[in-house]
């Protein structure tokens, strides 16, 4: 790792790191972005106190009664989250160029990757979200299963808990495979029903989100290798086959630099607490370079000197309201 003092903030590249975006890559609209200038974070919780039913009448003194806010502390991780690529020397300006930014997106896309596994892991731990669903019929035991009945029946049953009807549905990529072909929802959305390919192929996550009553329906393709370096690659994807995940999801907007966030109080499934006020950074993210000389390469071998690009992202995400989310388990046969 190079000392502090030899390392140069780069503006941007920061803000290059900020805007970066794996479409694959879906994290935080399951987790949206919450920014905390300072830390520790402090994110509003929608506690019962938003369900009390208090006298609103105005009193003489102009005063009403009280309500207490609700915030729960949320500790991020200072230290952040960092990675680093070396980029040889380049003998134009312009290639050069080039070079310093595919790198930055290479480390911020492998930070990114990271944090989509962080967001995944926590989704699917029974400790964190301890209620699941799974389906009595299997959603591939025919074309004619009742999918739609069983989601609302999902919705329903978590509503109650939190004031408001799951509005995200994540399912596998497996999973939304069977749920595109499924007789009922093609009738619904007035397609012809049959098994072929290229008929589901016309139903989109839009239209079976509107047809479930779903703001969005979100199918992570996120592949990752679970081979141990050095090893022949493995991939597979992160969300395994036959899982899904049901959540309410604050109101979401995006920023200048096109990042998902939410700053709403409301019940929240989870959210990403991003350290905007890191020092040096752009928006909590810092891509620093640090010169390397000839003769000194990356793992000590001869070179004619180049760069090494090093990404900071402060962030930690989080779960907030248990009941806000719940486990689909074994969806498939």
């Amino acid at each position: 790792m190079p000392s502090d003092s030899a390392m140069l903030n780069n503006p941007i590249l920061s803000g290059i790191g900020v805007g970066y975006k794996n479409a694959q890559h879906v994290g935080t609209r399951i987790f949206p972005i919450y920014p905390a200038a300072d830390l520790p974070a402090r994110v509003p919780k929608f506690g019962k106190e938003a369900f009390r039913l208090v006298d609103d009448k105005a009193t003489a003194s102009g005063g009403g009664t009280e309500r207490n806010f609700e915030w729960t502390t949320i500790p991020v991780d200072a230290d952040g989250h960092m990675q680093q690529t070396f980029v040889p020397a380049a003998s134009k300006v312009e290639a050069g160029r080039r070079a310093m930014i595919n790198a930055t997106k290479f480390v911020a896309d492998g930070i990114s990757l990271m944090r989509e596994k962080a967001i995944y892991d926590l989704c699917a731990s029974a400790s964190v979200f301890s209620a699941s669903q799974t389906p009595s019929t299997k959603w591939d035991a025919s074309l004619t299963v009742d999918i739609l009945g069983d989601v609302q029946a999902w919705r329903e049953a978590m509503s109650p808990s939190i004031g408001a009807m799951p509005n995200v549905l994540v399912l596998a990529p497996g999973v939304w495979n069977v749920v595109r072909k499924n007789t009922p929802i093609l009738q619904a959305l007035g397609v012809t029903a049959n098994a072929n390919y290229g008929t589901a192929a016309r139903v989109t996550q839009a239209l079976v989100a509107e047809l479930m009553e779903l703001e969005e329906i979100i199918v992570p393709r996120v592949a990752y290798d679970t081979a141990n370096k050095g090893q022949t690659p493995t991939l597979n994807y992160m969300w395994p086959v036959k899982t899904g995940f049901l959540l309410w999801r604050p109101q979401i907007t995006e920023d200048e630099y096109g990042r998902v966030i939410s700053e709403e109080i409301s019940p929240a499934a989870g959210r990403t607490v991003v350290w905007t006020g890191a020092p040096d950074s752009t928006e909590g993210v810092q891509v620093s370079t640090v010169p390397v000389p000839k003769g000194v390469g990356p793992t000590g071998r001869g070179t004619n000197g180049g760069t090494n690009v090093i990404a900071t992202q402060w962030y930690t995400p989080t779960a907030c309201e248990a009941a806000a989310g719940v486990r689909l388990t074994a969806m498939l046969a």
